[in-house]
């Protein structure tokens, strides 16, 4: 499991498990201040060539496994939160989470 911290704009990655190419049903799961409350929220994964973005529909989702499909590359996670009418409101930093073994 890889868990996410995001405090307004930042985020850290909080916990993260070894990540080895072909993992399939890896979670994700995010912790948000109170900055992100009422906010629509999309997690995107990157790794290499691969970019996958993820809506969430609560506080966690599977990893897509294409970003995780190939060894070599840092997997890389960012969330962003828009309001009702699709206005982007709060990007995070892209975090690190682990080199893909």
């Amino acid at each position: 499991m890889i868990q996410i911290t995001c405090k307004g704009n930042s985020a850290v990655c909080t916990l993260t498990d070894r990540l080895t190419s072909g993992m399939v049903g890896v979670t994700c799961e995010f912790v948000f201040d109170e900055a992100w409350e009422g906010l629509s929220k999309t997690a995107v994964f990157s790794a290499g060539r691969e970019q996958r973005d993820v809506l969430l529909t609560g506080n966690a989702c599977t990893v897509p496994w294409e970003v995780l499909a190939h060894s070599g590359y840092l997997l890389s996670v960012g969330v962003y939160g828009t309001n009702t009418d699709g206005t982007l409101v709060i990007p995070t930093v892209y975090v690190p989470c682990g080199r893909i073994d």
